[in-house]
Formats: structure tokens, sequence, C-alpha cells
């Protein structure tokens, strides 16, 4: 049986390769470096400035046709996609989806604020595209930590307190992490001094399972996230990062996700801290890198932990890291260290290359996508190297502080900045920027990440926005990419006028596949892979 299309139709396709005139890609526009930043204890995060959000503005692209209408981004809804169940989005903290996210004249849908004095953490989103997030607010008898379901829309499913068993009100703010079944879980929930350490799962109604409670002695687990895999929540706890007591030692915590019962407890064999949680690789040894800890004389380290809980290997890793490593198809490890180094070493521990952004921080995990690894360094933009060698590839938005991001089956990359405005980025996998938005707010603790029917979530831990748009490669504007998408994306490449005209409510520019700010052949070999 024959292509759907014909053969004839993709041979003149692949033929358009030689046909079609090659322009060069756009740069990013550079941003002004941002001011000195108060810190708050309490939360463990830097805030800039809270300023209302200023007038959402997508880049205008010039030399398309500009989107008439609303359809394309109201029809988004229907197009399937695998959510976001968890920080970076599997257990590899690789930060990559195979959702696509927005792109041309994208828009702020929705904002969710539950109060002036809540704090919105990190969401997590189920494949049907219920998003999870977790918020607190402070007040003189405590704290108010709650656990939210919300709809696609951003309305409010239900809302419920996170408590101990015994009542204690406690709160957290770890991205959740989602299972098949609709389950949630949060590690950990503290209360306001960091302790009462508490794990937390949930059913799709937000009815509890389960609670574990170790009854530790702590200090920091405010922001250290959990990663679900093979049967098992793995969650990180440090207890030593403002003590010079080396009797403390932090550690990582193995649960059963079905009844919260204890498989094991590691702890670490240095004094360092953990200031991030692990992740697995598809070797199902965890990974997890530490940052150095001053009080204690100690250097951060990368481990690999065998599934039993007995450490397989270490390796100093300097001043080491606050944000999780991201693995690739052969757990080979990825860091952004705190002196604005990144790194890959082997699954053996082997360092294989780095790479000096030149910023002196990289404070969020690195994003994998298509052979090229993204980091954010301090007021220096997003640096895209290749992953195989670390040889610099571009850089997205120099003199920028990226903080979170995520990347789609495109390869377009959305990171959130640390600046006095909080600015969101869409880039394009060739450098081509989309569009940016002011989020009103620059903080330390953000998140990015593209929700089930390809909009993008980001929060900036006062509010939780969703900006959807068009995707790239839905030439017919009918909220999915696939064979129909076939004839007009051919016509917007050979005839622009008569695409314009056949396709009045479109946008050429969603034929620039690649993302490198030209439609032309380029664009052909990446929007055949968005058809596979």
């Amino acid at each position: 049986m024959g292509h759907p299309l014909g053969l004839s139709r993709w041979l003149w396709l692949l033929a358009l390769l030689s046909s079609v005139l090659v322009a060069r890609p756009t740069s990013g526009e550079d941003q002004a470096g941002r001011p000195r930043s108060d810190y708050v204890p309490l939360l463990g995060l830097h805030v800039l400035r809270r300023a209302a959000p200023a007038e959402s503005r997508p880049l205008s692209l010039s030399g398309t046709s500009a989107l008439r209408g609303t359809s394309a981004v109201q029809s988004l809804t229907d197009t399937p996609a695998p959510g976001w169940p968890s920080r970076g989005f599997d257990p590899a903290n690789t930060g990559h989806t195979a959702a696509l996210g927005p792109v041309g004249q994208a828009q702020a849908a929705w904002t969710f604020a539950p109060g002036a004095s809540a704090f919105v953490w990190r969401p997590a989103v189920a494949p049907d595209g219920t998003i999870y997030v977790t918020t607190v607010s402070f007040t003189a008898a405590g704290v108010d930590g709650r656990l939210y379901a919300l709809n696609p829309d951003g309305s409010v499913k239900w809302q419920t307190e996170l408590t101990t068993s015994t009542g204690l009100k406690v709160w957290a703010s770890a991205t959740p992490a989602l299972d098949s079944d609709g389950n949630i879980y949060i590690a950990w929930a503290h209360d306001r001094s960091f302790q009462s350490l508490t794990a937390i799962s949930l059913d799709r109604n937000g009815a509890v399972r389960w609670r574990f409670e170790p009854a530790v002695e702590l200090e920091v687990t405010s922001h250290q996230e959990p990663v679900l895999v093979g049967g098992v929540l793995y969650a990180a706890a440090d207890t030593g990062f403002q003590s010079d007591d080396s009797s403390h030692r932090a550690s990582i915590f193995a649960l059963d996700p079905a009844t919260g019962r204890l498989f094991w407890r590691w702890e670490s064999p240095n004094l360092d801290s953990f200031l991030a949680g692990p992740v697995v690789g598809r070797d199902g040894h965890v990974y997890h890198a530490s940052a150095s800890n001053d009080l204690r004389a100690a250097s951060g380290y990368l481990y690999r932990i065998r599934p039993n809980g007995v450490l397989d290997w270490s390796v100093d890793i300097g001043v080491g890291t606050n944000a999780p490593p991201a693995l690739d198809a052969q757990n080979n490890v990825y860091l952004g260290d705190l002196a604005g180094l990144a790194s890959k070493h082997s699954s053996a521990g082997v360092r294989l290359w780095a790479s000096n952004t030149m910023s002196g921080q990289i404070y969020a995990s690195p994003v994998l996508r298509g052979g090229r690894v993204a980091v954010g360094g301090a007021n220096t933009g997003l640096h895209v190297l290749d992953a195989a060698t670390g040889e610099p590839a571009a850089v997205f938005a120099p003199g920028t502080f990226p903080m979170s991001q995520a990347s789609d089956r495109a390869g377009n990359t959305f990171f959130y900045s640390f600046d006095p405005a909080g600015k969101v980025f869409g880039y394009g996998r060739g450098g081509r920027q989309w569009w940016t938005f002011d989020t009103g707010a620059g903080v330390t603790v953000s998140a990015v990440a593209i929700a089930a029917d390809g909009r993008v979530l980001v929060s900036n831990s006062e509010t939780l926005t969703a900006y959807v748009g068009p995707v790239p490669g839905d030439m017919n504007c009918d909220g999915a990419v696939n064979v129909s998408d076939a004839d007009p994306f051919v016509l917007a490449l050979v005839d622009p006028a008569r695409y314009a005209r056949r396709y009045p409510r479109c946008d050429r520019a969603l034929a620039d596949v690649n993302g490198d700010g030209s439609v032309n052949a380029l664009d052909v070999g990446a929007f055949l892979k968005l058809l596979r």
C-alpha cells in the first residue's frame, strides 16, 4: 500500500532542497543586566522586582503574513500530547517533550493567582490536561500550604490543604510527580521551620493515599524535587546546608509509591549539600549531583547509586550544582555548575568535556534536544552546545539569565529569565526568537512546562500563566500537525502569495519548522520529522 500522500508528492518535497533559496537566521536581542536582588531565606529564592505584568508582546514576524483570527490558537486543545508528569518532564530530566509548544503570534491565555499573599510553585500536567501545582501563604498562625488541580483553561477543579498525619499544616514548593493512574506525589512538604518532613500521595480527586514521615532533622528540602520511575519514588533531603555538624548527612529516600513504605535510605559519604533532587537513567541507576558546603569544607560530588541503594561511584565536581543533571539515552550526565561550567560525564563518571559559559554561575538544569544541550549562564544568555563535543553552537538572548527551560518536539526552546520583569522567551531551534513576554516578577524559583495541549506554562512564584499559539508545521490551521499539512506546507514554500490567499487565517511563518528565521528548503527535513 502506497503512502497516503503518494510517493511523487514526497519526491517533490525533497526536490525542493535544491530549488529554494536559503536565508541566514536572525539573532536574538541583547538584554540589559539585572540589578541586585533580594534574598528570601524562608523560601530559598531571590526576588528582583515585584511589578504588575507588562502587556504581552509577541514579536512581529517580518516577511510573513500576519495571523488573522484566533482559530489556530483555540484549536490547540485538540492536539494530543503526553503531559508534563514531573520536573524536567521525564526521570532523566531531559526537559524535552513530544508535544509542540506555541510559536508565531502567541498570547497569554490565562493566569492563576490564588491570592495576593500566596506563592505559586511549579506545575505538573497529567495526560488529560489537568494541571497540579502547590501554593503557600504565610500567616500569623503558621502556613497554609495547598495542592490545586486546575482544568486546562486555568479554572480550579479542586484544592486541598497539605497536612501531616497529626493535622499540622505543611507546604511544598517541589513539582508534583504524577503516575499513569492519576495519583499525585509530593516530596517534600514541611512546616515553616523546614521540620515535620512529610511525603504525601493523593489520588486524582485529592484524597490522601498515604504519608511518609521519616522524623529526621533537616534544614533544606524546599526545592528538591522527586522522581517517579520503575515502581519507586526517589526524593532527596539535605541536613547540612547551614550546619557545620559533620554528623548531619544529606540523603536520598526510595519509597514504594503504592504504600509509602521505605525501600531504602542512602546517606552521603561526604559533607556536601543536596540542594536538588536525583535523576534516574535507562540503566535503572540513580544519578545525583550535589553542591559544595563551605561550612564543612566539602566539595560537590556526582554520584551513581545502584537500584538497591548501594553507592556505585562518586566523582568530585568542585563547587558542584544546585540543580539536577540531565541524562541522555546512553546515561551520559550533563551538568551546569555554580562556577558557570557546563560539563558531560560518562555513565562511569569520566568527564568527557567541559565548556565555560563565562557566566560565573549556572543555576538551573541543562535541557537536551536533538544532539544539543542548552544551559543558562548568569547574564550571558542560553548557551547551546554540541552534546557530543561541548563546542558552542549558539547563544540565545545574550545578556539574560535563563533559569527554567523546556524544549518541544520541533526543537523550540522556551525559557524564563531572572530579570526585573521575569521575561519568558520562545526560540526556534535555529535561533529565531518567536516571542517574549513579561511575567512581572524575577525570581530564582521558577518553572517552564509544556502542557498536554501544547501550551507553555510558566510559574514565577507569584503566578502561573499559560501562553498559547499556533504550533510549527500546522499549515492548514486545524490545530494538528499531520499529512493534511503537506500540501499547504509545499505551497507556503513555493508560492507565498497563493498560500496567503488559500489560507487567509494562517501564518506562513509556521513553515519555519527548523526555527532559523526563514521559510526555505532547510525546513523540509524538519517538517517531515514532525509527520513521523
